[in-house]
């Protein structure tokens, strides 16, 4: 499978100029590749933007996909060409490689796929790797964190049995909550001791989130390892404590190759996350923690608070 090494994109709606996103280890400057990123950043600073992105590149593989109109894809609806490029390492061979294209008012222009070096490559090598592109892309997940219960507008939402008894199967091996959701007619039910309540009403925001949470990435074939190339939830909410959010995205990690978070919640600094795996955006950068942070600081000093107080911005 394909791991992304690194994304760059210019002139793609809110990005004006080039925006580099770099997921290699930053201490030694080699291919190797981070599996979990979490993106800190205000809102409007671009993390739904920078998800949005990184999709394009389904438009290019799959026909069944279609681009949004130029006033709500490149930057401020200017009909200029968006460039785009990826770097690619896959696992098993351990080839590295990049796909760049431009894109003017819907269409790709300019599609070409070297070495990272920028070496032209054979031709078999090229569909070669195309074919290991659209895999990606297949396999390739974009998805928003439900912000909040709109409990009205989830009453009469149901769900497939088999999510319904793999949720419960977490609740009560995962985090040991002695609850059960039941199906009745066409209604979800939780039923707590002896007393069974309408869910979406009467459960808590934490269980329900997390509920319309893991039914978003649920499969046909269920909840396996590696199930996506790369996971990209956006706008992830800091569950009730940091341990339960850890246990979230240990979920979540265990269902892709690579996961990309991102959050406008400060507090994901201090759930324990490798300083490596923390960026920042915000002013048209994508900064990782520890380039941002002065060489002076060790990770025991508390990065929240320098966050806060705008040590990572320029």
């Amino acid at each position: 499978m394909l791991t992304l090494l690194s994304f760059s994109v210019k002139g793609f709606n809110g990005f004006k100029d080039k925006i580099h996103f770099d997921l290699t280890y930053k201490t030694n400057r080699t291919t190797e590749t981070l599996r979990t990123v979490i993106i800190l950043g205000k809102n409007g600073s671009g993390k739904t933007n920078l998800g949005k992105a990184i999709y394009d590149l389904c438009y290019n593989m799959f026909d069944r996909y279609s681009r949004a109109k130029s006033e709500f894809y490149s930057y401020a609806g200017a009909s200029v060409p968006v460039e785009f490029r990826y770097e690619f390492l896959d696992d098993y061979t351990g080839d590295s490689f990049s796909y760049e294209y431009r894109v003017i008012d819907g269409k790709t222009v300019g599609e070409k796929i070297t070495s990272i070096g920028g070496d032209e490559l054979p031709e078999e090598k090229v569909m070669e790797f195309k074919n290991r592109i659209k895999d990606f892309a297949y396999h390739l997940k974009i998805l928003n964190a439900p912000p909040f219960v709109d409990r009205g507008e989830l009453k009469y939402h149901t769900s497939d049995e088999t999510f319904i008894k793999a949720f419960n199967n977490l609740l009560s091996k995962g985090f040991n909550v002695d609850k059960e959701i039941l199906v009745v007619g066409n209604r979800l039910y939780l039923r707590e001791a002896d007393v069974t309540l309408p869910f979406f009403e009467c459960a808590g925001d934490f269980l329900i989130r997390l509920f319309l949470l893991l039914e978003s990435v649920w499969a046909p074939d269920g909840i396996g390892p590696n199930l996506f190339s790369t996971l990209f939830v956006d706008d992830f909410l800091f569950f009730d404590t940091a341990e339960m959010t850890n246990q979230i995205i240990d979920i979540l990690k265990g269902l892709s190759n690579q996961l990309i978070i991102t959050s406008s919640n400060s507090r994901f600094f201090n759930i324990g996350c490798p300083k490596e795996n923390l960026y920042v955006i915000g002013d048209g950068k994508i900064r990782a923690i520890q380039e941002a942070t002065p060489k002076n600081l060790e990770g025991a000093h508390d990065f929240e608070k320098l966050y806060r107080g705008g040590t990572f911005e320029e």
